[in-house]
């Protein structure tokens, strides 16, 4: 199985950009509401305790990755495999990121309904999950362009002008949690000492400094639905990611920073010993769903998983032996089957035992695909509920194509052998120099928080010499940054309440929200939404709001 994120240096890529869209597609005529953004003087903040702010009863719910194989076939393994921590000896020298990238591949890969594999991902791991009390499913995307917009221009206190430790290996040096750092280092200043990560903004005097890489006031479009709400039920907003581009091709000449090529040369995938089934196929980016709860609202989020902080070889033991632990766990499921189906008279009886037992043996001799066969024959109820889940999730996905590229792909799906990866391992990845962490971390933090991300990662540069790399435990960083960012937050969820109500009011229930960030005063514009457009739940996943 390949390891390639399909960018420049990597290899030739088999994708081509896609056309670009206008805002407006879609919509009718002139907004049909403006939603004004909350004061701080906004009775409705007083509701909102503060210790709901930060995201509680968290856990992950699904994952998966995007698969290219040969024949330009693309399928969705569930589970997915995350990346592993894979650093090179330091310092490294890397070119810029150039060439062809994705920008948003949900999007790319199932055009105009980039929720549906978010929803597919679930269900294939989790067939009795009850979407019904969930109130906002969306990406973490939607909720960070928001909460942006509701915080307004914030800029960064000045760079750090003590000089910094290099050193080599990968760095290795942790920034909180009362773990080392190195002499001279922003972690070794203090919690966040001159990195600016609680977006006040301004403190510390002197210059302000540009945002790194700072894109330029822009309008943003998110597309909203509503689900559910019968027969006593919450309904469910469905915040869909809209981009003008999911993809693009970057110029030789065009800077925009090594962010992918340091992931590309810093973390590498675990396979896990899956390459038969993967059919040798191009592994895509991970993406993890988690559920939360924050300010009264349970949340279902999709994100992008860097990495995982073990290397390759502590992911494949960890794979292999929870693979083995699930064997183990089936087996004596379907002992304690047989026994209890005997015990009522069922009449399993010696030669039925002795065939049970010699199914058990092939699945275990034989090679894969063989021994996924005898599987089924001896599979308990369970197994094939979930088989024909599967079945499902193939023919829901194959009917998807991908019309905005070239060729038409069919997409289908594969259930992984793998278990879910734990949360507590999973790894956010930034990359800047000395003078631009304050602004990298203005910015990385809220993408920490919407995903509630463990860990952050920061490769520091100088004119693309990777020196070091700083390992950051973010629980204590974050619930710092909740703090400085109360009534932000607040006022953030109050609208997100409120364009609930908007669009649940509506015709159709469905609206496209435009906004322009650093005007805020605009409001939120809210336009109808065409009907003949796509939805983002796949119909034969409609019925789980009215279950």
């Amino acid at each position: 199985m390949a390891n390639s994120r399909f960018i420049s240096g990597i290899g030739p890529t088999p994708f081509e950009p896609d056309t670009p869209r206008t805002l407006l597609d879609g919509t009718i005529g002139a907004p049909a509401a403006t939603i004004a953004v909350p004061t701080e003087s906004d009775r409705a903040l007083a509701a909102i305790n503060k210790q709901d702010l930060h995201p509680s009863a968290l856990q992950t719910i699904s994952s998966y990755n995007w698969v290219y194989g040969p024949g330009k076939r693309l399928k969705i393994i569930v589970p997915g495999y995350p990346s592993c921590w894979n650093p090179p000896q330091l310092p490294i020298k890397l070119p810029p990121d150039t060439g062809f990238r994705m920008i948003h591949q949900n999007e790319y890969f199932s055009p105009g309904t980039p929720l549906r594999p978010l929803l597919r991902a679930v269900y294939t791991h989790r067939p009795d999950y009850d979407i019904r009390g969930v109130d906002v499913v969306t990406d973490r995307s939607s909720l960070l362009k928001l909460f942006k917009f509701v915080r307004g221009e914030v800029k960064p206190p000045p760079a750090p002008t003590t000089p910094t430790h290099t050193g080599r290996g990968g760095g290795g040096y942790r920034g909180r949690g009362g773990l080392p750092t190195p002499p001279g280092s922003p972690a070794s200043r203090g919690r966040g000492a001159g990195l600016g990560y609680r977006g006040g903004g301004g403190r510390g005097g002197r210059t302000q400094h540009q945002p790194f890489n700072m894109d330029p006031p822009k309008e943003a479009r998110i597309d909203v639905d509503i689900m559910g709400g019968g027969g006593g039920t919450r309904a469910s907003m469905l915040l869909s990611r809209w981009e003008t581009n999911s993809s693009e091709v970057i110029p030789e000449g065009q800077f925009r920073g090594w962010g992918f090529q340091f992931l590309n040369r810093f973390t590498r995938f675990g396979d896990a010993g899956e390459e038969a089934v993967m059919d040798e196929g191009e592994l895509q980016s991970h993406h993890r769903v988690v559920e939360y709860e924050m300010g009264g609202m349970r949340f279902l989020v999709r994100y992008h998983g860097d990495a995982i902080t073990q290397s390759l070889a502590e992911f494949r033991f960890w794979a292999e032996r929870e693979r083995e632990r699930g064997e183990r766990a089936r087996r004596r499921e379907r002992r304690a089957a047989a026994a209890a189906a005997q015990a009522a008279g069922g009449g399993v009886g010696e030669r039925d035992r002795r065939g049970s037992e010699e199914r058990e043996k092939e699945v275990k001799g034989k090679g894969k695909g063989e021994g996924e066969a005898a599987r089924r024959k001896s599979a308990s109820p369970q197994e094939k509920a979930d088989d024909w889940l599967e079945k499902e999730f193939i023919e829901g996905l194959s009917k998807l194509t991908l019309g905005r590229v070239k060729t038409t792909v069919a997409i289908e799906a594969h259930k992984s052998l793998t278990p879910l990866y734990p949360h507590e391992s999973i790894v956010g990845i930034k990359t800047c120099s000395d003078n631009s962490a304050p602004s990298m971390m203005l910015r990385a933090i809220p993408q920490v928080f919407f995903s509630q991300t463990p860990h952050l990662f920061i490769g520091y540069q100088r004119g693309g010499s990777f020196e070091r790399v700083e390992k950051i435990e973010t629980a204590a960083l974050l619930r710092e940054w909740e703090d400085e960012n109360e009534v932000v937050l607040k006022r953030y969820l109050v609208l997100l309440a409120r364009i609930r109500t908007v669009v649940e009011r509506m015709e159709g229930r469905r609206a496209t929200l435009v906004f322009t960030s650093g005007k805020e005063s605009e409001g939120v514009k809210v336009y109808r939404r065409r009907e003949d457009t796509q939805g983002p739940v796949p119909s034969d996943l409609v019925a789980k709001w009215d279950a």
